[in-house]
């Protein structure tokens, strides 16, 4: 799987090499289209960086100038004209996506570790400072590039799967009780836990010196006063960063594909992209009959959008691409977004870069509105399975506290239908 597999020792002691071994096993380096690097400036730090090359812009480290700080960038920043100007470079405007990784490490070099607040992208970031033998981790503000950290007897250990963390630290780790009620209560995980006791998600906006510090240097800013601005120039403002957002995200050498559902969220998006490619490629997960596809067919006929439809064959196929992409994303995701996995295989063979909308519901409203929460559907639908995976009260057994079970009258309401 792509990512960074990191074993990092605090103490200057060297990196076990069974460690290591263990860490990066079966790590895809073989996968066809993947391009691997490794990187140890130093014994007692290990990076493994397992990367699909879409552009032109390599994978491995980048020295600043002066050498005083070196950069290994997972994903990319997405304005780098904009940085150059900012660093004075000359002719910022012939500065691309490529160009990222060396921006970086110069402005870390002149500005240190907090020059990331100034970065726009998808990434997960390594600086390692030579000189003082120190090394910082950054994300994106919204954490695009999922990766999850642990420590063992005194290594910190980082790996975009929980399955590779598992190998290094060579047991499997125990349930997190209240992880799995907060997945079932609210589809999501609150605060950085994961399902696994000990394994955390390493947080948004966030920069970590390992053994020291973690700190956020970004985050959302929700004005909850009454708005100044009236509805007319707050509709245009918005619609100038929606379109600045996209067009900021429309490759110059590789296809781009929109997943479209027809609703609000996927149609801003593919309405905004629409204007700049023509006959843009998007897709839609459904049969013919169903309301998401004759939605999506409307946008896409109004758009002028070159069509495709992935349609479920049967249900053991669902479930079989089901199993797949819970086995991608290490299980973090809700049942009901299993069919996303038919949807990929459809749209990794068609598109470099994918405008994804689901951060819609949080933008828009949708379920993430705190009054609709966990609030049953007024009229559920019929389930496919003959029978739930596991009933309320076996759930309730399983739960170790009076808390967790007492934490069950939330669960109750969606447990049957999320199923």
């Amino acid at each position: 799987m792509v990512g960074i597999y990191l074993a990092y020792q605090p103490s200057l002691t060297p990196v076990a090499p069974e460690q290591i071994r263990r860490l990066t096993k079966n790590a895809a380096e073989a996968e066809p289209g993947l391009s691997v690097v490794e990187y140890t400036p130093v014994p007692h730090l290990y990076v493994r960086h397992i990367y699909r090359p879409i552009t032109h812009a390599s994978g491995a480290s980048v020295p600043s100038p002066n050498g005083r700080v070196e950069i290994l960038l997972h994903g990319e920043v997405y304005d780098s004209p904009a940085l150059a100007r900012y660093l004075g470079w000359e002719h910022p405007e012939t500065l691309s996506i490529e160009d990222g990784p060396r921006l970086i490490a110069a402005g870390i070099e002149r500005d240190g570790i907090d020059f990331v607040e100034r970065l726009n992208g998808s990434f997960l970031l390594l600086a390692w400072f030579p000189q003082d033998k120190k090394l910082c981790i950054a994300s994106d503000r919204c954490a695009l590039r999922p990766h999850y950290y642990t420590w063992e007897n005194g290594v910190f250990l980082m790996a975009p799967q929980v399955e590779a963390l598992s190998r290094a630290r060579q047991q499997a780790p125990p349930p997190n009780p209240m992880g799995v009620v907060e997945l079932l209560t609210f589809e999501h995980l609150l605060g950085n836990k994961t399902l696994c006791e000990g394994i955390d998600v390493f947080p948004p906006a966030s920069i970590l010196e390992p053994g020291k510090s973690l700190r956020e240097y970004w985050d959302f800013c929700f004005d909850e006063s009454p708005a100044t601005v009236n509805r007319d120039a707050l509709r245009e403002e918005l619609q100038t960063r929606l379109a600045t957002a996209v067009h900021r995200q429309l490759p110059a050498s590789v296809p781009l594909g929109v997943p479209l559902s027809g609703g609000l969220d996927s149609r801003c998006l593919a309405g905004v992209a629409a204007h700049s490619i023509k006959n843009l490629p998007v897709f839609t997960f459904g049969n013919s009959r169903s309301l998401e596809s004759k939605l999506a067919h409307q946008v896409a006929l109004a758009l002028k959008a070159d069509e495709h439809t992935v349609s479920p064959d049967t249900v053991s196929n669902w479930l079989a691409h089901f199993g797949l992409f819970c086995q991608a994303t290490d299980g973090m995701v809700s049942v009901r977004h299993g069919h996303a996995g038919m949807l990929l295989d459809t749209l990794s063979s068609n598109c470099g870069v994918v405008l994804d909308g689901l951060t819609g519901g949080i933008l828009f409203g949708g379920h993430m509105r705190s009054e609709t929460l966990n609030k049953p559907l007024p009229t559920p639908a019929k389930c496919w399975m003959a029978r739930p995976a596991f009933g309320r009260d076996e759930l309730r057994s399983q739960l170790a506290s009076d808390v967790l079970r007492n934490a069950m009258e939330n669960v109750e309401d969606g447990f049957q239908q999320r199923l």
